[in-house]
């Protein structure tokens, strides 16, 4: 009676924590940009860096629709996070695309669902780069976002303008 007793306990211990952080146990980490390309091999480092950083034919989406910005297939996603709830990621001229950036502009961007979870269409896709231009914390933007595919990374930086 007391084994059966400690099983009834233990499920309900289980029930009550999977109700209080359930949505938090498959939330993937954002990470510090410049720790993960710390982390990288040289030559992942620096064709990182230059996804995000050099001149790359660009994807611009807005509420208005996806515009490419370059020459060739788009490598790069730019959106910001009032706009990522309209993006279709199955759009053609997001096939190629390896890094995407999402702006976070206001404080009220950080209360936000960016939802990333279309983005397991882009097959390309090593990185997501969420960028604010507000006080942000690691864990704000963490808890933001939702969806992001297994196996690309997720990384923040916030730059806050003069």
């Amino acid at each position: 009676m007391n084994n059966s007793f400690n099983r009834k306990l233990i499920g309900a211990l289980l029930i009550v924590l999977a109700t209080c952080f359930g949505s938090n146990l498959n939330a993937q980490q954002a990470n510090a940009f410049d720790a993960h390309l710390e982390s990288l091999s040289s030559s992942a480092r620096e064709q990182l860096h230059s996804l995000a950083y050099d001149e790359q034919t660009t994807a611009l989406a807005t509420s208005n629709g996806i515009s490419v910005v370059g020459n060739g297939d788009a490598q790069v996603l730019d959106v910001n996070a009032s706009d990522l709830s309209t993006l279709n990621f199955n759009d053609a001229a997001l096939s190629q695309v390896k890094f995407i950036r999402v702006r976070i502009n206001s404080a009220s961007d950080l209360t936000l669902n960016l939802n990333l979870s279309g983005a397991s269409a882009l097959s390309q896709l090593s990185c997501i780069l969420v960028m604010s231009a507000v006080d942000a914390t690691a864990i704000q933007i963490t808890d933001s976002v939702q969806g992001a595919p297994s196996g690309v990374a997720l990384c923040y930086s916030v730059s806050i303008p003069n």
